[in-house]
């Protein structure tokens, strides 16, 4: 069996609806061997695939944000890419897609923040698993190289950064063609037909919110 965890060059570090199907996309397009949820994900968390990812193991990646909990097993020579979505759209779009109910991902959330004493209220609770992931991805940055950056500030000069943290060459021309033809968004789930309001984030998330540079 392939060492599966040894063959990861980077990890793209987020929670739910943050845009992990974007960049993987994007990334592959321009140079990067990289997967999303592809081989580390609630169903599987990182079971080895049956032949090598892609052809150049060496530079492999993937967006995933079950890969968190998983961090400190991963080799300290791994990239960390810690990619933010604006919380207010974030936490109503994990409430409103169903990920506390019973279902895979609650079971993993439960699982990995069995600490946590969990609200009844969906937004309340998606708030909660907002700031908790976000800190756990903090707490396991350790030696290794980091680069956090908002999906709303994603552009061409962003990916250049990220290609020559792993060795990747990266045209900036074609970025620009390729955020064009993509666009920012390429995982459609259900509507948002009610966002939070900053005022009802709890403090702890306000706090971070705000370190990361969104504001009310």
């Amino acid at each position: 069996m392939i060492d599966f965890i040894h063959q990861v060059n980077y990890l793209i570090v987020t929670t739910p609806r943050s845009g992990g199907s974007f960049i993987a996309k994007l990334l592959t397009e321009n140079g990067f061997q990289c997967g999303h949820e592809t081989h580390i994900n609630v169903s599987q968390e990182y079971y080895a695939p049956t032949d090598p990812p892609r052809h150049r193991q060496d530079l492999y990646g993937e967006a995933s944000w079950p890969s968190v909990p998983r961090i400190n097993e991963f080799s300290t020579n791994t990239v960390l890419f810690h990619q933010i979505r604006d919380p207010l759209k974030t936490i109503s779009s994990i409430a409103i897609n169903g990920h506390f109910e019973s279902n895979k991902w609650a079971d993993y959330i439960r699982n990995h923040l069995s600490h946590v004493p969990w609200p009844e209220n969906d937004l309340q609770k998606a708030a909660i698993f907002w700031t908790e992931w976000h800190k756990m991805i903090e707490e396991s940055i350790g030696t290794r190289r980091y680069l956090r950056y908002k999906l709303e500030d994603i552009n061409p000069k962003l990916i250049v950064q990220m290609g020559e943290m792993i060795g990747v060459h990266v045209d900036v021309n074609r970025v620009e063609q390729t955020m064009a033809r993509l666009g920012n968004k390429t995982n459609h789930r259900k509507p948002v037909s009610y966002q939070i309001k900053w005022k009802d984030l709890p403090s702890e998330t306000q706090e971070l919110a705000t370190k990361y540079g969104y504001t009310s």
